[in-house]
């Protein structure tokens, strides 16, 4: 009981602390408009030119769609928690935390919750909105899986990117490394290419856990169904990061010192 009065009052700390900075938020949401313009034009004109395009379950009237759902989700997977966590260790914060009555991984679980209710609840507004219109019918079953795996997206990125941020008692700074991976995750992710557009012999790749935290929810709101084995899937790459945490953070300890490794 203790560690969730923690938690929750460490979220209260965090929604208040991030109100303080609305003008990222802002500037975040011009930087999906953008990407979502530029890649929703060039789909539009390239199904122009060719009708029929194998594997591909969009139309002219829902390629924009397609794009504000995957941007939208990418949105919950910034890196800002492991800058955080970066600094935690530069600056020695981490001292304090690792002799407060709840661990390391509750703090920044309350952190990384507040720093993505208002993201979460737009996502939650837009997809009720895209669910009156005429381009796509929804369920509400559709809605409520569609939100079990971004839910359990979260969990996995949470876990993955509080592990990149402690890679800094090693590294110093992780800023170049987090900028690589978030393209080569956004790939993996299809917020470029739709995944289901790769060549057959590349199909493998929608299993990696970051198509099955963007672009399978995404299928669901097109296809109305959902995959159990992508959803057991994504689940056992959840428990995989935890336990690559658990190792890193292991090691993490007996490197850190008060100024970074």
């Amino acid at each position: 009981m203790l560690t969730v009065r923690h938690f929750f009052a460490l979220t209260g700390i965090r929604i208040k602390n991030w109100s303080v900075y609305r003008f990222d938020f802002f500037a975040s949401i011009m930087g999906m408009i953008f990407p979502i313009i530029g890649l929703s034009l060039y789909w539009l004109d390239t199904l122009k030119y060719n009708t029929e395009v194998e594997g591909f379950v969009f139309t002219s009237k829902t390629i924009i769609v397609y794009y504000i759902i995957v941007f939208a989700i990418d949105m919950l997977f910034s890196y800002e928690l492991a800058f955080s966590v970066e600094e935690d260790i530069a600056t020695g914060k981490m001292n304090a935390y690792l002799i407060l009555p709840c661990n390391y991984i509750t703090v920044k679980l309350s952190e990384f919750f507040a720093g993505n209710l208002l993201s979460f609840s737009l996502l939650f507004v837009l997809i009720l909105f895209i669910s009156l219109t005429p381009f796509i019918s929804i369920s509400l079953c559709s809605i409520a899986l569609f939100f079990l795996f971004v839910a359990l997206g979260l969990l996995f990125h949470f876990t993955y990117i509080l592990t990149l941020g402690l890679l800094t008692v090693w590294l110093k700074n992780v800023n170049g490394m987090l900028y690589f991976l978030q393209t080569i995750t956004g790939l993996l992710a299809g917020t470029v290419i739709p995944l289901n557009m790769l060549p057959e012999k590349m199909q493998w790749l929608v299993w990696n856990p970051f198509s099955l935290s963007v672009f399978f929810p995404s299928q669901i709101i097109f296809t109305g169904s959902a995959s159990l084995s992508a959803f057991l899937i994504l689940g056992l790459w959840c428990f995989v990061a935890y336990i690559v945490y658990r190792a890193v953070l292991s090691r993490a300890l007996k490197k850190y010192q008060a100024f970074g490794g």
